[in-house]
C-alpha cells in the first residue's frame, strides 16, 4: 500500500497544515513499523504544496535548522522536486489501477533512473517513496490512498478532493461536495437548519456591504457584542469580536486586509495547478459571492475565480465552547464492552502543549511513536448497534465526548489556538450525563445531515443562561497538532494516533461512494 500525504497549501494555514502532515506521517510510519505490517509493503510520500500552488517531493521529511513559525511541532519540509499535480496523480492512478510494472515508472513526470538527489534520499518509511522504489512484476496494481492534511481554502473547500475524485484516486475525509458546502459557514447554517439543527444567529453581509456594517446591525436590532467573521476560511482565521461600536471601524480595516490577501491567494491559486481542477457539482444550498458586486448566487463553486469571498455577523453567544470528534464506522466492527471510568479522575485540562491532555491514553505528542495505545479501552473498530456511555451511535458516524475550549483571549482565534497556545483543553468536558449524549446524538446528526466521510470535528456553544446547544461550525479536515482537539478526544476513547490514522486509511480504501 502507498499512502500519500499533502500539506501545506494556503497561506492562512500553511503552517498547521505543515505540522497537522507531520503527525500524520509519524503515526503512519509508527503503525507500518508495527509488527502487524511486517509481512507486506507500505510507503509513504510526502507531496508539499507551496503557498501558491506548487506540488513538490521533499527529498527529506523535515528540513535543517528550520525552526517552527507556531507554537507547535516541527513541520514537514517544503522543498524538492517540482511536480506537474495531474501528471503526478495519473501517476498514483496508473499504479492503483496496476498498469504499470512499478512505482518508479508511474506517471509521465517520473525519471526512468534516479537523478543523484533521489539516490541519496532518506527513506519515508519502511519503503523509499513512489520515485524511488520499483516492484518488480507489480502489475495487478498497489493499494493507493491520499491523506489530504490541507486546512483552509484549496484544502478544505472541495478544490483538491475533486482534483483528487476526477483522477479516480482513493482519499481520507470528505467528498467535494460535501467539503465545499462545509467550507462555507453561510451553506453549513443553511442545510443543518433544514435538518432541524440549532445554530448561532447569523446575518450573510456581502462585500459591497461591508462598508455598510454598523446600519446592518442598527435594522437587525441586534445589541453588542457581536462576531464578524470570514465566512469560506477556517481554523479561526478572520474571526473579529464587536464589543461595540466603536470596534466596527478596526474590524472593517482587518477585514479589508484578509480580504485582499485572500484575493491574492486566489491568483496564485489559478495561476498553478488548483485551478484547473474539474468544475464541482452546482447544489441548491452553495451559493457563490462575486467579489466585485458582493452578490451570491446560484452556480459552480471551485477554487480560483469562481470560489470567492464573504463575511458572516453572528449574534455572541454567552456561552462555553464546545467540541466533539465524529468518526466514520468501518463495516462489521468490533466494540471492547470495558466502560469507561466517567469520574472526575478521567478529565484532565491542558494548558498549552505542556500538560498531559488525556489521563487514560498516551498524550497525541508522544502517541505517535507506539503503535498501540496505553488506554485500557485500546480499540480501533466500533460497532455502530453497541450501546456504550462514550458514543451515541448512528448507522454511519459515531462522536466522541464532547471537549471544552476555555480561551485565554475573549474568543478563541487562530492566535489563541495557534501562537500564543494558552488555551485549556478539557476532554471530557465537565458535564451532566445527559447533556453529554445530547452534543454526542448532535454531532452524528450532523455528519450526516452534510453526507460527511471519515471525520470531522463539529463546534457548538452552550449558552449559560438557557441550556440551550447552538451549532457553530463544522471542520472537515480538523488539525493533527500537538494542541488539536479532535485527535485528542479520540485518544481519550482509546484511538492513539496510529490506530486513528490506519483507521482513516481503511475508510477510505472501503469507500465505494462518489463523494
Amino acid at each position: 500500500m502507498t499512502l500519500v500525504i499533502l500539506y501545506g497549501g494556503s497561506k492562512t494555514e500553511h503552517e498547521v497544515s505543515r505540522v497537522s502532515g507531520a503527525t500524520i506521517y509519524e503515526a503512519a510510519k509508527a503503525k507500518f513499523a508495527s509488527p502487524e505490517f511486517s509481512n507486506s509493503q507500505h510507503d509513504i510520500e510526502l507531496v508539499a504544496i507551496t503557498k501558491d500552488g506548487r506540488w513538490l517531493l521533499p527529498e527529506a521529511p523535515y528540513s535543517e535548522n528550520e525552526d517552527a513559525a507556531l507554537s507547535l511541532a516541527s513541520p514537514l519540509a517544503v522543498s524538492g522536486k517540482e511536480v506537474e499535480p495531474h501528471t503526478y496523480l495519473e501517476g498514483l492512478k496508473e499504479l492503483a489501477d496496476g498498469k504499470v510494472a512499478s512505482k518508479k515508472s508511474a506517471g509521465k513526470n517520473r525519471e526512468t533512473e534516479k537523478t543523484a538527489s533521489e539516490e541519496n534520499a532518506p527513506e519515508h518509511s519502511s519503503g523509499e517513496g513512489i520515485l524511488n522504489q520499483g516492484l518488480a512484476g507489480e502489475t495487478s496494481g498497489v493499494e493507493v490512498v491520499v491523506f489530504p492534511a490541507l486546512h483552509g481554502p484549496g484544502g478544505e473547500d472541495g478544490s483538491i478532493q475533486a482534483l483528487l475524485e476526477e483522477h479516480g484516486l482513493k482519499f481520507v475525509g470528505s467528498g467535494s461536495h460535501a467539503s465545499k458546502k462545509c467550507m462555507d459557514k453561510i451553506a453549513t447554517k443553511k442545510a443543518l437548519e433544514k435538518a432541524g439543527i440549532l445554530v448561532t444567529p447569523y446575518k450573510e453581509v456581502a462585500l459591497k456591504d461591508i462598508p455598510n456594517l454598523q446600519k446592518i446591525i442598527h435594522e437587525l436590532g441586534w445589541e453588542f457584542p457581536l462576531i464578524l467573521k470570514a465566512a469560506n476560511l477556517g481554523s479561526s482565521v478572520g474571526v473579529y469580536l464587536l464589543k461595540s461600536e466603536a470596534d466596527i471601524s478596526q474590524a472593517l480595516e482587518l477585514a479589508a486586509n484578509l480580504i485582499q490577501e485572500f484575493e491574492q491567494s486566489l491568483v496564485e491559486a489559478q495561476n498553478a495547478s488548483l485551478s484547473k481542477t474539474k468544475t464541482m457539482p452546482a447544489d441548491d444550498d452553495i451559493q457563490i459571492v462575486d467579489t466585485k458586486q458582493g452578490a451570491r448566487h446560484k452556480g459552480d463553486v471551485g477554487m480560483g475565480e469562481n470560489y470567492l469571498h464573504t463575511f458572516i455577523l453572528e449574534k455572541y453567544i454567552d456561552g462555553r465552547e464546545i467540541e466533539c470528534a465524529a468518526l466514520q464506522n468501518l463495516p462489521r466492527q468490533e466494540l471492547s464492552e470495558a466502560p469507561i471510568s466517567r469520574d472526575a479522575e478521567t478529565s484532565s485540562r491542558a494548558s498549552g502543549s505542556n500538560s498531559n491532555y488525556e489521563s487514560t491514553s498516551n498524550s497525541t505528542s508522544n502517541s505517535t511513536s507506539n503503535s498501540t495505545s496505553s488506554s485500557p479501552h485500546n480499540h480501533d473498530t466500533f460497532n455502530p448497534d453497541s450501546v456504550s456511555p462514550r458514543f451515541i451511535s448512528s448507522l454511519h458516524f459515531i462522536s466522541s465526548l464532547p471537549g471544552e475550549i476555555i480561551s485565554s483571549n475573549e474568543i478563541y482565534d487562530f492566535e489563541d489556538k495557534y501562537i500564543k497556545n494558552e488555551a485549556q483543553l478539557i476532554a471530557p468536558a465537565e458535564l451532566d450525563e445527559e447533556t453529554s449524549q445530547q452534543f454526542s446524538r448532535l454531532t452524528t446528526q450532523v455528519a450526516e445531515a452534510l453526507d460527511l466521510r471519515g471525520l470531522a470535528r463539529v463546534d457548538y456553544f452552550l449558552e449559560k443562561e438557557t441550556g440551550k446547544i447552538f451549532l457553530s461550525e463544522v471542520n472537515t479536515m480538523p488539525g493533527f497538532t500537538d494542541i488539536s482537539m479532535y485527535p485528542r478526544l479520540l485518544a481519550f476513547e482509546g484511538f492513539d494516533l496510529p490506530n486513528l490514522v490506519q483507521h482513516l486509511i481503511e475508510l477510505a480504501l472501503n469507500d465505494t461512494s462518489t463523494k
